[in-house]
């Protein structure tokens, strides 16, 4: 995924997804509870109910990583 670990990890998609990332970076890895080179396997399907509530806990998650 390269950057996109950063950027999409929390992201809904619209459609059911699978997210595959190795996490190159050590302050990412420290971030997520990992280790360096760790592999991220997440599928999400998609479930037009739990938008509202999805796009809450994303923000949330957003808002406090910065």
């Amino acid at each position: 995924m390269g950057r996109a670990v950063h950027t999409n990890l929390y992201a809904r998609f619209c459609v059911d997804c699978l997210k595959v990332a190795v996490i190159k970076n050590s302050w990412l890895a420290c971030r997520l509870g990992g280790d360096l080179f760790s592999v991220i396997f997440r599928y999400e399907e998609y479930s037009s109910e739990s938008d509202t509530a999805a796009a809450e806990a994303d923000t949330a998650k957003q808002a406090e990583s910065t």
